[in-house]
Order: C-alpha cells, then sequence, then structure tokens
C-alpha cells in the first residue's frame, strides 16, 4: 500500500511539473486557457481571417534579416560582409549574396580590395 501511495505522489509531482511548465507556457504564447482553446472553433473550420496574416503583409517586417541587414546598412555609412551577417543573423555567405543582389540592382556599390577588406556602401542615387 505505502509503494503505490508513493508511486501516485510521485505521479502528481510528475503531472504538476508537466502543466506548470510546458501547459502554462502555451497559455501565456496564446494569452487563452487551455480549456477555451479545447472548445473554441478550430482556425480551419472559422472564417475569420487571420490577424497576424494581415499584419505581415504591411511594411517591412523585422524578423526579416533582409530588412535587418538593409537597416544596419542605412544606420552605419559602410558595411562589411561580416557585420550584415551578424546583423541579420545568418552565414556570412548569404550575407554577401544578398549584399551581392543589391548591388546588381544599384542599391548598394562595393568598395575597398581584398587587402584592406571590402565593404559596402549605400549608393547615392
Amino acid at each position: 500500500m505505502a509503494i503505490f501511495l508513493l508511486i501516485s505522489l510521485a505521479f502528481m509531482f510528475v503531472f504538476i511539473f508537466y502543466y506548470e511548465f510546458l501547459w502554462k507556457k502555451i497559455e501565456r504564447q496564446s494569452g487563452k486557457n487551455l480549456l477555451s482553446m479545447i472548445f473554441e472553433p478550430s482556425p480551419k473550420n472559422s472564417e475569420k481571417k487571420n490577424p497576424q496574416k494581415e499584419k505581415k503583409s504591411k511594411g517591412p517586417n523585422w524578423n526579416d534579416w533582409k530588412y535587418r541587414i538593409w537597416v544596419e546598412l542605412h544606420r552605419k555609412s559602410s558595411i562589411t560582409a561580416d557585420e550584415a551577417a551578424s546583423a541579420g543573423g545568418v552565414h556570412v555567405k548569404q550575407a554577401e549574396r544578398y549584399l551581392d543582389k543589391l548591388e546588381s540592382d544599384g542599391k548598394v556599390q562595393q568598395a575597398g580590395d581584398s587587402a584592406r577588406g571590402i565593404f559596402y556602401k549605400v549608393s547615392a542615387e
């Protein structure tokens, strides 16, 4: 009988831990109680538009790494590929490809050389 009580007590602690740390995280992210989320209709079945999708289409998104690189380029007068990669949170090669695309579009110009270091400036339009 004592073993059964210890096992049930251990199960209760595991359940409380699971509820507090995992379920509460979901509740905080959604802003709703889990029971209310169970009884509300699923987004597939509801005819409501998703407000986050509408927000996404309005203007630049700070989560877009290209936008962060573009902002960093305008904030500083010149930027290297390493600085662009750290600002965008991407690999240096990916940042170089994006900066090369901006250069081919005529929005930035490459300056410097391989001995001193290559950096990019916003081109005067």
